[in-house]
């Protein structure tokens, strides 16, 4: 009866060691999401870029009639709501200013056509200390 008691325990011990990975938000490389959004298609992602915007200082266009903007970073096509202006003036005005930290992009990966997939953004966070470049 002693040594299943501890079996038992180590038994739970080491189911639970696997909780943290099966319940936390999934993370991904921003290389492999870029390579293959396909993959990905429907789910909720998160992932870190740098804060490297091909739109350079022209001004956003809007992507189709549904309010959507569209916008790249240094590996992944996204699609950002008008709502969310704001936060995309602040990075546009800031761009330079900001230090090379990484931001944190939250999306879902959607399908707008045949073979073309974009991270729909819902949320973009920014580092809470921002440094002037000299």
């Amino acid at each position: 009866m002693h040594w299943k008691g501890k079996f038992l325990i180590l038994a739970a011990l080491f189911a639970l060691s696997f909780l943290p990975f099966a319940s936390a938000s999934p993370k991904v490389n921003p290389k492999v999401l870029g390579k293959n959004l396909k993959r990905f298609y429907g789910e909720q992602v998160i992932f870190t870029d740098q804060i490297l915007f091909l739109w350079k200082k022209q001004p956003l266009k809007k992507k189709d009639q549904s309010g959507f903007f569209k916008f790249e970073t240094a590996h992944v096509r996204c699609l950002i709501r008008e709502t969310d202006l704001k936060t995309i003036n602040f990075l546009k005005k800031y761009l330079k200013t900001l230090s090379p930290q990484m931001l944190t992009i939250y999306g879902t990966v959607v399908k707008k056509r045949d073979f073309e997939y974009y991270v729909e953004v819902f949320k973009i966070e920014i580092p809470k200390y921002v440094q002037k470049k000299d």
